[in-house]
């Protein structure tokens, strides 16, 4: 898979938003014949709304995934959007919630729906712990699920346009 991001098509200082482009390219390299792929490259296109908070931000997405189409299977190109917010709650900690939506691939199957509650805690200047618990609304999901992720602290996306 690969993307392109361009950050701040649009950027307000003064209404503390900002707007980015974003496409992808997801290439069909994934064996067809044991079911973990289609065999076709997928191409998609987002935009992201943040709004900027004193301790935080609100963020949007809405984009279209054109769907490569394998031989005998129709699928369908869909929309998708995510709206949720993600605030700072102490010095070295972020929670967020996320709402996604995804129309259905298949005709006749349900759309993607979940929720997302999601938190972050610095565990030292280098390392941050990411941890989450997710639960779909719709049959075409997972019912539930959690994780816990440790990786190297960076800077936040909102972070960029902080004084």
């Amino acid at each position: 898979m690969g993307s392109l991001t361009i950050f701040d098509v649009i950027f307000s200082r003064k209404l503390d938003l900002a707007i980015d482009l974003t496409a992808k390219v997801k290439l069909g390299t994934a064996d067809v014949a044991t079911g973990l792929g289609t065999g076709e490259n997928d191409y998609s296109v987002l935009i992201d709304v943040y709004k900027f908070l004193d301790r935080g931000a609100l963020v949007g997405t809405a984009g279209y995934k054109f769907r490569g189409e394998p031989a005998g299977v129709a699928l369908n190109d869909v929309f998708l959007g995510s709206f949720g917010g993600l605030f700072d709650v102490g010095e070295r900690t972020r929670l967020g919630i996320f709402y996604d939506y995804r129309e259905a691939s298949l005709q006749d199957a349900d759309e993607l729906r979940e929720v997302t509650l999601f938190g972050s805690h610095d565990l030292s200047s280098t390392w941050r712990m990411h941890y989450y618990v997710f639960s779909g609304l719709t049959d075409n999901g997972p019912d539930w699920g959690a994780g816990l992720q440790f990786g190297v602290n960076l800077p936040m996306v909102f972070s960029r346009h902080r004084d």
